[in-house]
This record gives structure tokens, sequence and C-alpha cells, in this order.
């Protein structure tokens, strides 16, 4: 009984290979020491377009846009993982027809077989939301520092993530001073416990001006806080 359990029993090999087959949101492929593809899941022929029997004996090198095709990318990064043990990148990749898709990639070199499998999955929604909130970021800085009035970033609580030079000007705290709730030292004493608790109410507090040329050392401001969200 027990030797025909053992015999039912997938082999290590039989078990990685239906692992690997299984994990369809990883395109999970190996090349010979040459790049030349020698296997190839179902994961990489959902993501790359192209079937097992179509790629297996060909270049891996298909899968990477023209432009670095010729400055010598793939082999690269082939030659990081052998003298690394592994190579990581990011970047935009090529399906079988014609599109481009951004992928998070890892390259492992395989000494046993004298070759390397290389792990990818698609990230293109999330590279490009984040390539928006770049822009957006830019969009507001550049604002930011064109208008007279104080602006800032700070997250809820209101730990200060970045001034803007017109800020940096009026109170004569630093940048890297008002970062964190630095930027407290600017509030006038008697104002700091309230403008802490009632922070996200907007509540007029006085700001002390220790820039040069402030004839009293301080001036009524109003701050409000404005939730900012990516366009």
């Amino acid at each position: 009984m027990t030797g025909e359990l053992q015999e039912r029993l997938p082999s290590r090999d039989e078990l990685f290979q239906m692992i690997v087959e299984d994990l369809t949101d990883f395109a999970i492929f190996t090349m010979d020491a040459q790049g030349l593809v020698t296997s190839w899941n179902s994961g990489a022929e959902r993501l790359f377009g192209y079937s097992e029997r179509e790629i297996v004996g060909s270049t891996g090198n298909v899968i990477f846009i023209p432009e670095e095709r010729n400055a010598g990318v793939p082999e690269r990064e082939r030659e990081i993982a052998r003298a690394q043990g592994r190579a990581t990148d990011e970047r935009w990749h090529l399906r079988k027809d014609g599109s481009r898709f951004w992928a998070s990639g890892l390259m492992m070199m395989v000494k046993a077989a004298d070759g390397f499998v290389k792990i990818c999955r698609d990230r293109t929604a999330q590279h490009l939301a984040e390539e928006q909130l770049r822009r957006s970021e830019q969009r507001f800085r550049l604002l930011a520092t064109s208008i007279p009035q104080l602006v800032f970033l700070s997250r809820p609580d209101g730990t200060r993530t970045w001034p803007s030079p017109q800020w940096i000007d009026f109170t004569g705290v630093g940048f890297d001073e008002s970062l964190g709730h630095g930027w407290m030292e600017a509030i006038h004493s008697e104002d700091r416990q309230r403008t802490q608790e009632a922070w996200k109410r907007g509540r007029q507090r006085r700001i002390l001006r220790r820039a040069p040329g402030s004839a009293t050392g301080r001036r009524r401001i109003q701050m409000a806080p404005n939730p900012r969200q990516a366009d």
C-alpha cells in the first residue's frame, strides 16, 4: 500500500513544475547560458503572448524593447546575474503583439543548469499611478513656489513633510528644522498646544516671524489645512 501511494505522489521536480504552472500572475521561464529559452510557464504565455512551443529555443531577448536590445541590456542583465547571483529590473517590456508594459523582474543564476531563471510581473497600473502622482507633485511644487502664500505639505497629524521657500523666508525656520513637528517652533508658544489639538480644523494661529526685517517678531496669519489628492 505504501509503495502504491509513493508511486502516485509527484516527484520533487514534478511538484515544482506544477507550482510554477499554477503561478499564472507571474511569468517564469528559464534560459541557457546564451539566453535561449528552455522552459516557459503559462504565466509567461499570458503576459508576453508567446506560446511555449514558439518561444522555447529562441532568444529571451525578444521580451526587451528594441532600444534596450540595441543597447545590450539583456546581455548586461545576464552578466550581472552571473556575477552576483541575481539581477533585478524595473523597466518596459515587449509583448508579441508589440504592446509594452511595465514589469518588475528578477533574474537568478542557476549554476546547476548553467543558465538562468527569470520571474516577471506586470506592474503597469502601479507604475502609471506612481508617475501620475510624481507629475502631480511636481505641478503642486511649481505652483507652491510661485505664489506669495505660505504653503507646506503635512500629514493628517500635522507632521511636516515639505515646507515652501516662502515659509522658510517668512519664519526663518530652515527646511530640515521645519520637518516633522519642528515647524511648531514658528508657532506662538501660547498657541502650540491648541494648534496640535485643532490642526484638522485649520483655526487661526499666530506665527512668529523670525526672518530679518520683522519689526515686532510676530504676525497673525491664517493657517488652513487643505487635504490634497493626486489628480
